[in-house]
């Protein structure tokens, strides 16, 4: 098999998998259940476990050689038979091809990933700086700035940046010399390798770059992608249903080479993009409400029209200034809603992108809405939302000034934030006549309940797959509408470090501040 096509799979179970070339042709390697990332380079593949141990395999099944062990390794990145460390603590090692000899080449405690590609080994750091490595220790040349950065993709010795916003820079060679590529707020990962970058965007799509500004060609699209691995000019997909394709050149060619479901994660040759290989900074999440019982319905007999759920989730590094973007997602909770109703489905929010470090705040609110058209349903819930961003954003904004360069005001901004909503939900429901949502002098429309969570840094990744439960008493302003409403919520914080499992939901016409 050619070095470029070389993919590997890690199972859950902990078993290494090598692809042999053919479809369903696969090849035992290793197994062990500590292993959490891999790190390719052509015929060389490195492994590195929970507990600090580096392996290199020698080329043969169960044939592992052991290089190196530090407990503090956070990831590794491997390129043009060379492999590098990333411990917790900033230092940055490089292997010099013998067991436990490596070199120390650096040590900044902002670093927040790496990527290889070519010869090259490039940083990436908590306030943007880009760093390229000259050669020798503690020998860098700074390459870039900015903090919008959400991942860094090596591409032979040409790195490509993607921007929060979704913008798409790639390296022309000198410090500060940057080409915008492409742009599209959809994109939630790349795979790079030699001359080839790729895009995955939250919908599905991929997409291949043609070689110059905003020339990109769709090859496929599917919303069970969970990630992309690319070697050399090859492309490989992975799917939420253990399928592994393989690009066969063509816009929807692929070739469909294994399938099985105990798959964590792959990793193809230099694997430069692969959460599993350099992390992403910044990794996505998304906020779930995973069920909602309707302890007292707010209904003027006994159902309401419809409910509709809205989240608005910000991001903020503490040490950073700048602009915080509101996140928004809009969910129909359900139709003709009774007391005693116990509802589940897919209520959640759109993926959102948060470093460790971030403070994050979810908020979000439940309303009544009067029309049993769905149409104009979702249109009201459309507008609804449209006014809560317009009042939310400056409230998030004057709050986030309160803790840039302070990290330790997160607890007044998570005040500060709960108190703003409050009164940005109060102004919607003092709009809703003005938004055209109030359709009769007697109705039962309005907030059913809103909340606000605060995680401080390091408390996202904390909340993960912790199911919690919050009961909520609203107002209610009407006689004829009965009892105030009474909810109880059941909610968690779901984590994808290697990738997404499929799009959004449909948030079409919302705004994003």
């Amino acid at each position: 098999m050619a070095t470029r096509d070389a993919l590997y799979l890690r199972l859950k179970d902990g078993e290494i998998l090598r692809w042999l070339g053919s479809p369903d042709k696969w090849e035992r390697i290793g197994n062990d259940g500590r292993i959490i990332s891999m790190a390719p380079d052509g015929n060389a593949l490195y492994l590195l476990f929970n507990d600090g141990e580096v392996l290199r395999w020698l080329g043969s099944p169960d044939k592992w050689e052991r290089i190196g062990n530090d407990g503090r390794i956070v990831s590794m990145a491997a390129n043009g038979n060379a492999l590098y460390l990333l411990l917790k603590d900033g230092e940055v090692l490089h292997w010099r091809g013998s067991p436990d000899n490596w070199q120390r080449i650096g040590n900044d405690g902002r670093i927040v990933s790496m990527a290889a590609g070519g010869n090259a080994l490039y940083l990436l750091f908590n306030d943007g700086e880009v760093l390229r490595w000259l050669g020798s220790p503690d020998s860098w040349e700074r390459i870039g700035n900015d903090g919008r950065i959400v991942s860094i993709a090596g591409n032979g010795n040409a790195p490509n940046l993607l921007f929060r916003d979704g913008e798409v820079l790639r390296w022309r060679g000198n410090p500060d010399n940057w080409q915008r590529i492409g742009n599209d707020g959809r994109i939630i990962s790349m795979a790079a390798d030699g001359n080839a970058l790729y895009l995955l965007f939250n919908d599905g799509e991929v997409l291949r770059w043609l070689g110059s500004p905003d020339s990109w060609e769709r090859i496929g699209n599917d919303s069970r992608i969970v990630s992309m691995a690319a070697a050399g000019n090859a492309l490989y997909l992975l799917f939420n249903n253990g399928e592994v394709l393989r690009w066969l050149d063509s816009p929807d060619k692929w070739e469909r080479i294994g399938n099985d479901g105990r798959i964590a994660f792959m990793a193809a040759a230099s694997g430069l993009q692969a959460p599993d290989v350099a992390p992403f900074p910044f990794q996505p999440y998304r906020f779930v409400i995973n069920s909602v019982d309707v302890l007292t319905q707010k209904a003027d007999h006994d159902h309401s029209d419809s409910a509709w759920l809205t989240f608005c989730i910000t991001a903020h590094d503490p040490t950073v200034k700048g602009d915080v973007p509101v996140h928004t997602t809009m969910v129909h909770l359900g139709g003709e809603m009774r007391t005693g109703d116990h509802l589940v489905g897919d209520f959640r929010s759109d993926f959102f992108t948060a470093k460790d470090t971030d403070v994050v705040s979810v908020s979000y609110v439940v309303v009544n809405l009067g029309s049993s058209d769905e149409e104009d349903q979702f249109a009201q819930a459309v507008k609804l939302t449209n006014k809560i961003v317009d009042d939310w954003a400056p409230i998030v904004g004057a709050a986030v000034g309160l803790i840039v360069g302070d990290p330790a005001a997160g607890i007044e901004f998570a005040g500060k934030i709960t108190d703003g909503f409050d009164k940005v939900i109060k102004i919607a429901g003092d709009a809703f006549d003005f938004l055209g949502i109030h359709f009769g002098p007697a109705n039962c429309n309005g907030e059913v309940l809103h909340d606000t969570i605060v995680f401080q840094p390091g408390e996202l990744s904390q909340a993960v797959d912790k199911s919690q439960t919050r009961s909520y008493t609203g107002s209610q302003g009407n006689d004829r509408c009965g009892a105030p409403p009474e909810y109880r919520i059941d909610f968690s914080v779901q984590h994808f470090p290697h990738g997404v499992l499929q799009g959004p939901n449909n948030t079409s016409g919302l705004k994003e501040s």
